[in-house]
């Protein structure tokens, strides 16, 4: 399941929560009139680069190097599905592909190195949450993809609508290839279902986070009905605004405000209820007294043990299917809880990119082969889910189930394609018909009124940083109860202005003023 927490924690332990991937992250608004390209069937695709380019392009054979985040140990035999998958990259593109996936805790760290140290690379994964989409941009370390899509990746180019493309572009350009998969997301919560009975939980009535308090109340398990965490900034829509660049960057816009005026959204009452609300708990007892200090990994032992929180997330972004996965991940049955209508935002919609590096030496075909994982069903399978017989079973056309301690199973397919190349993974999911009902979905959202804006943060970068390290000193810690709001959050807001708070959020409104002026 896809936000900062919120799409990690998917990725890293398919947990209950599981995003967008992350993931995520959508139909949008934008100069195609909303107007969505015919759907364009991969497998089956006549669109077909230029043929004599593409000849001329792949005369030399090339091997090409991938780096994306994820659970490294559950991918120790990406040997076998490499020499799979380059079967089918040798016959069509004359290139081989060399996996490189990075623990997502040294992620952004080993990336961020290899970009500065100008390393020959060619493709890696970018969102605004990981590996900054924006500050790769900036700084030149990702190639405008505009003209490679177009000559070398038609397909991957069609089947994303044109709306969505709109909203990776930065003047103009194109720096991220988009992964297809859920782009339009409700917002809401996922409860262990034997929560749900042993407390007499009414789903119908929980319409905000406050209105799980009562349950909190009954709490008698021997480990932590709630952790308390970051549920603002992963998800603006859930407090009925959208973020302008970065999600916890200060500026955000009311999505009922027709005029689209900036703001400070921790001046905001919304997140004064919410930080109140989590001292008020801590007090209560309902967040333990050292949540401050707890991580992924204590939350990702707890859950694999079942000891799940009540529940981990309020602000979870809901993909169609999301309690099938958590329930093929954990053996329990899961109910999600709708809370907000689905949106498109420009985040979501970009919230997981493949990028072609600024060294990379093969462009063209590394182009070929973003248009292949996108079209291939094959090769996108191999890349998901492995090879059959060793890594999986086939049950269906379209079903699989994993062998037990399989050496291969990333579990993040979102990241690597079109989804909706993929199997399923559960016969309920396959019953359902999951990606058909994802795709519809994505179709048929509304999108946020600044869906395909893009915020340019040079201007305001030296004030970003020092913003960034405020909102670390302080978020944390507000964030889990462990701070007094009374005398915190001003002095909060109050380092907030002292390290530039007003100009960034004039720069976003000139921005934005100017993109409405051009719509």
């Amino acid at each position: 399941m896809g936000k900062k927490y919120g799409m990690k924690f998917w990725a890293t332990a398919m947990a209950m929560f599981l995003a967008v991937a992350l993931v995520g992250a959508c139909s949008t608004k934008n100069a195609n009139n909303g107007n969505t390209p015919a759907t364009v069937k991969p497998e089956n695709s006549s669109v077909t680069a230029p043929q004599e380019e593409t000849a001329n392009a792949t005369e030399e054979h090339v091997t090409l190097t991938w780096y994306f985040p994820g659970n490294v140990q559950k991918m120790t035999d990406k040997a076998t599905v490499e020499a799979e998958m380059n079967k089918i990259l040798n016959e069509k593109i004359n290139a081989s592909i060399e996996l490189m996936p990075i623990d997502w805790g040294a992620y952004d760290q080993k990336m961020n190195i290899m970009s500065a140290g100008g390393e020959a690379f060619d493709l890696m994964f970018t969102a605004p949450w990981s590996n900054d989409y924006y500050k790769n941009a900036a700084k030149g370390a990702l190639l405008p993809l505009n003209d490679l899509l177009d000559q070398y990746a038609p397909n991957l180019k069609s089947v994303v609508p044109e709306k969505v493309w709109e909203a990776t572009k930065i003047k103009g350009n194109i720096y991220g290839a988009i992964n297809w998969q859920i782009v339009a997301m409700p917002y809401g919560a996922q409860i262990a279902k034997k929560y749900v009975d042993k407390y007499d939980i009414d789903v119908a009535s929980l319409k905000t986070f406050k209105d799980f308090e009562p349950y909190y109340e009954k709490w008698d398990e021997d480990y932590p009905a709630f952790f308390g965490g970051d549920q603002f900034t992963n998800a603006p829509p859930y407090y009925g605004f959208d973020s302008v660049g970065g999600d916890n960057s200060v500026g955000w816009v009311k999505l009922d405000d027709p005029n689209l005026t900036v703001v400070n959204q921790y001046a905001s009452d919304e997140f004064r209820n919410i930080v109140e609300t989590y001292y008020s708990w801590r007090e209560k007892g309902f967040i333990p007294r050292d949540a401050a200090m707890n991580t992924d990994e204590r939350k990702a032992a707890l859950n694999n043990a079942g000891q799940f929180e009540l529940p981990g997330t309020f602000s979870l972004p809901l993909k169609p299917g999301s309690d099938l996965e958590t329930k093929a991940a954990y053996g329990e049955e899961f109910v999600n809880i709708t809370i907000t209508e689905p949106l498109i935002t420009t985040n979501r919609a970009i919230a997981t990119m493949t990028g072609i590096s600024r060294t990379s030496k093969n462009p063209e075909r590394a182009a070929m082969f973003l248009d292949l994982m996108s079209s291939d069903k094959e090769l996108y399978r191999l890349m998901a889910s492995g090879v059959e017989g060793k890594h999986y079973t086939k049950i269906s056309e379209n079903l699989i189930e994993y062998i037990a301690d399989s050496s291969y199973q990333p579990n993040s397919d979102w990241m690597f394609g079109n989804q909706f190349l993929g199997y399923y993974t559960t016969p309920e999911a396959a019953e359902a018909d999951i990606w058909a009902v994802t795709e519809k979905l994505n179709n048929e959202a509304k999108a946020s009124p600044l869906l395909g804006f893009v915020f340019d943060a040079e201007p305001v970068k030296s004030e970003l940083a020092q913003l960034d390290s405020v909102y670390s000193e302080y978020s944390k810690g507000l964030l889990t109860g462990t701070m007094n709001p009374a005398d915190k959050l001003p002095e909060f807001l109050d380092k907030l202005n002292r390290a530039g708070a007003d100009k960034v959020i004039a720069e976003k409104q000139r921005q934005i003023d100017e993109w409405k002026k051009s719509k």
